[in-house]
């Protein structure tokens, strides 16, 4: 595979929109942390060997996060690419992942997280209105340690986050959530009920993540509420489509209510510890 630069940088945002629904994650880092290192996010991308239009964009971020979208490589060359790279985890279209996991000889590592979820999408235009007396607000105007609690939990319960590394973790997303204004609170009565935000946004396209209810209050309803109206404020603001994913049977049928479709499968692979890649 072809190590690209910088100045192919235009042509790694076209390929990528193309393919949008299954690429937020390396789209959204390009836009935030560009390609000359220096953040743990910051993106590398090989292209098929092929002249043209890429068929073939294998990513991965500094810290090892790899993003694949393959469609005809062959597996040795995904590995000779990779050779000597630390990975920390695969995320992406289920195909291109489970993929780029065999060709690096990842399928027996030991894997914290390691999921095929439901991917969802749906075009904001058929978004109905919300009637509800319920609101959100942004992170900023409720008290830290209530929500650093429930990205805590969030990350024990849906992530598998271990316990010592959960709280470091969740005081991590606060900060990062509250200064992006990525993320709201629903509240019933001054009371914060659930938050929900967009862990990617591209261009007219946002991407939900982070959606959390406390136990004793699920099953009311403050979860789809939360993304309603999140999603009619990002409308308002120029959105068009909205993605997320999921395996819960719970939030998929709420899901559904709201008004998304099942396009696909997308894939969460995230290894116990850092995976060293060689081909020796």
């Amino acid at each position: 595979m072809i190590r690209l630069g910088p100045n192919e940088q235009p042509m790694i945002e076209a390929f990528l929109t193309e393919h949008l629904d299954t690429s937020m994650f390396p789209r959204s880092n390009l836009q935030e942390y560009w390609m000359n290192g220096g953040h743990t996010r910051a993106m590398a991308f090989w292209r098929d060997t092929n002249v043209g239009p890429i068929t073939d964009l294998l990513g991965i971020t500094d810290e090892g996060m790899v993003m694949p979208h393959l469609r005809s490589i062959l597996d040795k060359d995904i590995m000779a690419t990779l050779n000597g790279r630390t990975v920390i985890g695969i995320i992406g279209e289920q195909t291109s992942c489970r993929r780029a996991q065999r060709a690096l000889g990842l399928t027996n590592s030991d894997l914290h997280l390691d999921k095929d979820e439901t991917l969802f999408a749906m075009n904001l235009s058929n978004l109905s209105s919300v009637n509800t007396d319920l609101s959100i607000r942004s992170f900023i105007e409720f008290l830290r340690d209530v929500l650093v609690g429930w990205m805590h939990d969030y990350l024990t319960e849906t992530l598998g986050t271990l316990g010592d590394d959960a709280f470091p973790m969740a005081v991590q997303r606060y900060n990062d959530f509250a200064g992006k204004g990525s993320h709201v609170v629903l509240v019933d009565a001054d009371t914060p009920v659930a938050m929900t935000g967009f862990n990617a946004q591209v261009g007219q396209t946002v991407q939900i993540g982070g959606v959390y209810t406390p136990p004793e209050l699920r099953r009311r309803g403050y979860a789809r509420t939360a993304i309603e109206l999140h999603l009619a404020q990002a409308k308002k603001s120029g959105a068009k489509r909205a993605l997320l994913f999921a395996d819960d049977p719970a939030a998929i049928k709420a899901y559904r209510s709201v008004g998304f479709s099942d396009i696909g499968k997308f894939t969460l692979c995230i290894f116990s510890k850092p995976m060293g890649i060689s081909n020796v």
